[in-house]
């Protein structure tokens, strides 16, 4: 069988575990990226007719798939009420109809406004192909399935739990851990305003932790602001954007990763791949109470989610606490971090892509 899985842009780690599956029982998975928003947000007139090309061409293959009697089943990624889910829905409705989704809030979210035509068309559209034409919606925190199912209220839809995954969280780890070396802490992800870049620059820059080494990795606008900060600073390094292994000897020699991410009126944390692949390894968290963090660090570790209101300060505040901590106490926020971070390894969110699409297990084969 196979299985059109329709996303706005190729991110793999999103949608590993579903490969997994698929592989594991014969299936293939057929990948359309339709997206356009990276080409025309380069503001270079190549880029975006290129993308738009591009965007033609994946949808002419969407339809084409639609027609192939081999597909068996599509999965779908957009935001709340854009037009790609009724659109595709519809045209794979005698297939099995799968959503994919990381934003929460449906009924409310400012996503949910449609950029082409008016709010109530949108929510029409929306609840008709949830009501008629999809199976399942996969969410990848409980914000979402909740919200979906307030959105359909008595439909009979089904959702189920499905985070993404990284081949990282399947890595063996061998900490490096000494007590005699200073800690360590890291931020890790694309260098931007949105991810609080700054911020982390800033809890840096902090007197009370000037005994404390910090780290970033990753790419972005504002690596030339990192840049500069890492030179002038004793103890604030930059290491780029690193490849598989060596983002597991980076998470192996941490002690602590900071996600000080900053909510907009569009955008919050919605996950948080980085964070698990450092949980992980070990590495205890810090984070700003968003949609995502919130959900990873329920229960043992929901004591180190921060405010809005002063993330440089409370962020400060955590880090003294965690170094001044006795060793047991950093030890049990180690092991809670490494524990909540096993239920979004491959075969783990393989298993809940079983759950959410039933028809991809053994007595498909014969389909």
């Amino acid at each position: 069988m196979k299985i059109a899985m329709v996303r706005p842009r190729a991110t793999r780690s999103h949608y590993l575990g579903l490969i997994e599956v698929a592989a594991a029982h014969g299936h293939e998975i057929v990948p359309i990226s339709y997206g356009v928003a990276d080409g025309l947000r380069s503001g270079r007139l190549r880029e975006a007719g290129a993308a738009l090309v591009r965007s033609g061409r994946a949808w002419r293959d969407v339809v084409r798939l639609a027609r192939d009697p081999a597909v068996g089943a599509v999965v779908v990624a957009a935001v709340p009420f854009s037009w790609v889910v009724p659109v595709v829905a519809l045209l794979f409705r005698s297939r099995t109809v799968a959503v994919h989704s990381s934003w929460p809030d449906w009924n409310v979210s400012p996503v949910a406004a449609p950029r082409v035509g008016g709010r109530k068309l949108a929510y029409r559209a929306w609840r008709m192909a949830l009501e008629r034409w999809v199976d399942v919606v996969a969410g990848v925190t409980p914000a979402v399935t909740s919200s979906a199912l307030a959105l359909v209220e008595g439909s009979g839809l089904r959702t189920e739990l499905v985070g993404h995954t990284s081949a990282l969280l399947a890595a063996e780890v061998v900490r490096q851990d000494d007590e005699a070396r200073r800690p360590t802490v890291i931020c890790v992800g694309r260098l931007e305003r949105e991810k609080g870049v700054d911020r982390f620059l800033a809890i840096a820059g902090s007197a009370e932790l000037a005994e404390v080494d910090f780290v970033i990795a990753g790419d972005g606008p504002m690596r030339a602001d990192v840049e500069k900060r890492a030179d002038g600073s004793a103890n604030l390094r930059y290491v780029g954007q690193l490849a598989s292994q060596d983002l597991v000897e980076l998470y192996a020699a941490a002690d602590l990763i900071v996600v000080p991410c900053r909510r907009s009126e569009r955008w919050e944390e919605l996950f948080g791949i980085a964070l698990l692949e450092a949980m992980h390894a070990g590495v205890v968290p810090i984070a700003v109470d968003h949609v995502g963090p919130r959900h990873l660090l329920a229960g043992d570790l929901a004591e180190q989610l921060l405010g809005e209101e002063d993330v440089v300060a409370e962020a400060t505040a955590a880090i003294a606490s965690f170094v001044a901590a006795p060793a047991p106490d950093r030890q049990r926020l180690r092991r809670a971090a490494v524990t909540a971070a096993a239920r979004y390894r491959p075969d783990e969110v393989a298993a809940a892509w079983l759950r959410a699409l039933p028809g991809l297990g053994p007595e498909s084969r014969s389909a």
